[in-house]
């Protein structure tokens, strides 16, 4: 490359705006000539789907369904409930891995009596949250305080809250779409509307699917939204409110220039006016390259990655603010990386502290009852059951709950604590747990009459349980599992003195309507 040549395209100035580039009075493409694309990968428009209370079909239909069709969601989510309890494994350990959001929507989704209150529903929300991110992850995170609840402070001091915990309200500034009781026909023209003004459009969601809990959602109108979403691919981004909130920022005020332009490299200098531990969202450029280039590799921050070169542009994503963008040719080809969708080994049940009591055999016709040491905050209590297969009992309603007791643990002034039961609900047994706080008593995963979140069992079949219990002011709680996986971890409650005395286990309630026989044996149970 002649002198002339390098020294004008060293001064090339590229200015990025919303949809492209300026480049004084030149009127051809020339060589380091970049524009922005105005949504990820060029798409025409961007959609987000919002999810609201960490609901039971959340976990057991929408994120099954999202992952599948290879589609993102955003989820307000509520880590002290039952609710957010029953997926704690997909909440925890696999949403960021499947590209969901985590999004903060109080600890209980009930409102505040008091700023200290509000303070702990908000800032320990988003410390949990925030927690579970991946190393290197940025701070924004979205936030929304729930629908139908009181709060009890005044205006200034939510705002004064948002800037104490980083937090930005609302679902990232989309235009907002009611997703809950819609037909097929409404949810998909809400993609075609972004389709044709090219914005974002955000489709706002409760119960979802064929179990759907409030405001329900029909399995129908969700798939024919999915569908649709999976077949427009190439021209609407479906990414999460935040990532899609973060790139619109960032695209309104990028910047890019030249650092150097020769034959065989290229480098720029991204940069946008948004603070980048919170903005980090990578954005599509389109750069002019010299002609011969056939692959480009494009390396950011240690970070290098082959695209294609087409007609003698390279599209490529690169983050502003982090670090100088280096474009050079290359023979290598082009890594096309799938999305990586599969899931983390499960969690292992941990027993606490010493092996306190251990009974091969419990009686089939009742209860057998144990005292426990005193001053236990964490205890774990394990017993396998079998019914016999022609077992059944009387069905569970709201009015009168019908269930068998299998075991109950009480504190040590005799008063309930938790116990692990069965229930009837049409063909189907299911195994479910109370937990006593110092407030209320509480199902888990939920109560057998909600229609979405139960446990399965199967007469006949042998099954595995263990109730966990700890005692503490805001980190007390219970976890149920079944057959060697996490079903609920109900943590985030107010058990201070509620540490377990005594245990009952075999058949300590016996239901209505009960034939056929139960067995209970190897009970252990330890604690600290």
């Amino acid at each position: 490359m002649g002198e002339n040549r390098t020294g004008a395209m060293n001064r090339i100035a590229i200015i990025i705006l919303a949809g492209g580039v300026f480049m004084g009075d030149s009127v051809r493409a020339a060589t380091c000539d970049t524009t922005m694309a105005k949504w990820r990968d060029g798409k025409a428009a961007a959609v987000g789907l919002a999810f609201d209370d960490s609901l039971w079909s959340h976990v057991d239909y929408v994120i099954p369904m999202l992952a599948k069709k290879g589609l993102v969601g955003s989820f307000w989510v509520n880590p002290a409930t039952n609710r957010y309890g029953y997926g704690v494994e997909t909440w925890e350990d696999r949403a960021w891995d499947l590209g969901m959001e985590l999004c903060s929507h109080t600890m209980n989704h009930t409102g505040a009596k008091s700023y200290e209150e509000a303070e702990y529903e908000i800032g320990e929300c988003t410390k949990i949250l925030r927690a579970l991110r991946p190393s290197g992850a940025g701070k924004f995170m979205l936030f929304l305080r729930g629908g139908a609840t009181d709060w009890k402070i005044m205006d200034a001091q939510m705002a004064e809250l948002m800037k104490k915990y980083e937090l930005t309200r609302g679902r990232g500034g989309g235009k907002d779409h009611g997703g809950d009781e819609k037909t097929p026909k409404e949810v998909v023209g809400y993609v075609k509307e972004a389709e044709a003004d090219g914005e974002f459009h955000c489709i706002g969601y409760h119960g979802v699917g064929p179990y759907a809990e409030w405001l329900p959602a029909s399995a129908e109108s969700f798939e024919a939204l999915t569908d649709y979403l999976e077949s427009a691919r190439e021209r609407v981004w479906n990414g999460t409110c935040g990532e899609i909130h973060k790139y619109r920022k960032e695209r309104e005020s990028a910047k890019a220039a030249v650092v150097e332009a020769a034959d065989g490299k290229i480098r720029l200098d991204l940069t946008c006016a948004e603070d980048p531990a919170f903005y980090d969202a990578a954005l599509t450029l389109d750069t002019v390259v010299p002609l011969g280039w056939k692959n480009c590799l494009v390396a950011q921050a240690g970070v290098e990655t082959v695209f294609p070169v087409r007609k003698g542009v390279v599209r490529y994503t690169a983050v502003p603010g982090r670090g100088e963008i280096a474009l050079t040719p290359t023979d290598r080809k082009t890594v096309i990386r799938e999305t990586e969708t599969t899931l983390p080994i499960h969690r292992k049940p941990v027993h606490p502290g010493k092996v306190l009591l251990t009974l091969d055999q419990l009686p089939d016709n009742g209860p057998e009852t144990h005292d426990l040491r005193s001053g236990l905050t964490d205890v774990s209590v394990g017993f396998t059951f079998k019914l016999s297969k022609d077992f059944t009992q009387s069905e569970f309603t709201k009015d009168d709950r019908n269930v068998m007791s299998l075991l109950t643990l009480a504190d040590g002034e005799g008063r309930p604590l938790a116990a692990v039961n069965v229930y009837r609900q049409g063909r189907n047994l299911g195994l479910f747990a109370n937990l006593h706080d110092n407030g209320d008593w509480h199902d888990i995963p939920g109560s057998p009459e909600i229609p979405a979140g139960h446990i399965m069992v199967k007469a006949g079949k042998e099954h595995a349980v263990i109730l966990r219990t700890r005692a503490g002011k805001g980190d007390g709680g219970t976890e149920l599992w079944l057959d060697g996986m996490l079903c609920c971890s109900f943590l985030h409650r107010d058990t201070l003195g509620r540490a377990a005395k005594s245990v009952s286990a075999g058949l300590v309630v016996k239901p209505k309507g009960m034939q056929g026989s139960i067995q209970v044996t190897g009970l252990k149970v330890t604690g600290e």
